[in-house]
């Protein structure tokens, strides 16, 4: 059959499956997944037939029973669930939505099941001008306008862990709705006809039933033109993603679980399009299973990036916001905690006492650590930003630790003082790391902001007898001395 000549022509050009691999194939019941199931069948592959049982309709077990004679016909293995009413509708998703998160849930469920690395689905190029259209007429970007993907990684499909490993495959995009139904009637098989695909309730019905006639009234052929537009898409978001994928390590950094951050300044050397696709990107890591971070979502964002709006927060689709961290933009789910393991982090922001010997821990692994010893020798190479010495007879009262005060400032020399604000900025220090850094004061004022700046007082000298030895211990280089 011509059917089988172009399916095994389009699998190979775009290596959409080895021969004989194990297959699970969406089966609705309708002539195109019919078809489909059958020539994979027919072509060699193991196909495992799965159905999904929305219970939206009166009468939709009819469509499982079909697919369950269907399959034992073809001698094929078959898997039919049902949903109950409670499944649907989902929370945050319209109704077609949800019933497609679960559909691809089940599907992806059965493949991991079944052994099987690919799911197939019966898109037609019928399907496909469609979804070129309703996506054009949403205002979509290249990305919208390339339509569905002969192949996608089914992680990206669902935005969760359950795809991982698993390949969504549409070995169907060049065959029209007609032949696929000449395919079932030459086998003399009749398919199940479901009653919602006729209705004007759903936009994707209203676009195919009225507005592609009448659009076919001004180009017959409109079709070809929309299949042509998201070939020609599909080859430039390629190129656009081959681009980005080198700029993803040198400016999306990961923090903690649902945020990521975007470092500002290799992001902003990058041409506009570069950008809009790294804040896609960014946006899916942060929540994968939202997919509305549209055209406007990215422009807004670049706006209020580039400095065009103000605010250190940004609420953005999908449950994701914007956080103003300086040097770096956070995207993250919203109100999701934020972690920052490069960076010494106090566990509480209260003031608490320090009594010699110490060892305060901090979070993500980090310590601070502090002890007296007698003066042997200045040593001061051995000082840095890391370990700072203070003349003991000199630190007055006890010490304490606490998180920078508002309008704190440290002695920088004899005759000057600075903002630790300030000494924060110009350390490229992030935003919300600034609130719960570690600084150590005496009853006169900040010795010492950890890691960062010891303060101009209580210096070794000829005549210090003691020593007050302050540390910072990283995760990773922690030595017993």
């Amino acid at each position: 059959m011509a059917v089988h000549e172009s399916l095994a022509a389009f699998i190979e050009d775009r290596r959409l499956l080895p021969p004989g691999a194990r297959v699970v194939v969406g089966v609705s019941g309708g002539p195109d997944s019919v078809c489909l199931l059958h020539s994979l069948h027919s072509l060699g592959y193991r196909v495992v037939a799965a159905h999904l049982d929305h219970s939206l309709r009166r009468g939709s077990w009819r469509d499982a029973e079909f697919v369950l004679r269907l399959a034992s016909s073809l001698g094929i293995a078959s898997v039919v669930e049902r949903l109950s009413k409670s499944d649907l509708p989902m929370r945050g998703f319209t109704l077609e939505e949800g019933a497609r998160v679960l559909r691809y849930g089940f599907l992806a469920r059965v493949a991991s099941e079944r052994r099987a690395a690919f799911v197939a689905v019966g898109h037609t190029a019928d399907d496909q001008v469609e979804t070129i259209l309703m996506h054009f007429l949403r205002g979509a970007g290249p990305h919208g306008l390339r339509g569905m993907l002969p192949a996608t990684p089914m992680d990206d499909v669902l935005g969760g862990p359950q795809g991982v490993g698993l390949t969504l495959v549409r070995p169907l995009l060049t065959l029209d709705r007609a032949a696929t139904e000449e395919y079932c009637r030459q086998l003399g098989i009749r398919p199940r006809r479901d009653p919602t695909n006729e209705t004007s309730a759903f936009f994707r019905n209203r676009l195919r039933h009225r507005l592609l006639p009448e659009l076919e009234r001004y180009n017959p052929r409109i079709r070809e033109a929309l299949l042509r537009l998201g070939e020609v898409m599909q080859v430039d978001v390629a190129h656009l993603e081959n681009q980005v994928r080198l700029q993803i390590p040198k400016t999306i950094v990961a923090r903690s679980p649902g945020v990521w951050a975007i470092l500002r300044e290799p992001f902003l050397m990058q041409p506009q399009a570069i950008q809009a696709e790294l804040l896609r990107q960014a946006a899916h890591l942060a929540r994968p299973e939202a997919r509305d971070f549209g055209y406007e979502a990215v422009r807004r964002a670049l706006r209020w990036m580039g400095g065009a709006q103000t605010g250190k927060r940004l609420a953005m689709p999908g449950g994701r916001e914007l956080v103003d961290e300086g040097d770096e933009v956070l995207i993250r789910q919203t109100g999701a905690p934020v972690s920052y393991p490069d960076h010494p982090q106090l566990t509480s922001i209260q003031v608490r006492r320090l009594r010699l010997p110490f060892r305060l821990e901090l979070e993500e692994g980090w310590s601070m650590v502090g002890r007296m010893r007698r003066k042997t020798g200045t040593r001061a190479e051995r000082q840095g930003t890391a370990e700072v010495w203070f003349d003991a007879g000199r630190v007055e009262g006890e010490l304490t630790v606490h998180p920078p005060f508002a309008g704190a400032r440290v002695l920088l020399s004899a005759r000057e003082e600075g903002k630790v604000s300030d000494l924060m900025i110009n350390r490229h220090i992030p935003r919300g790391a600034r609130a719960h850094w570690p600084v150590v004061s005496d009853e006169a004022g900040i010795l010492w902001i950890a890691g960062l700046r010891r303060a101009a007082r209580a210096p070794v000298g000829r005549t210090t007898r003691k020593v007050l030895v302050l540390r910072l211990v990283r995760p990773d280089k922690e030595r017993r001395r």
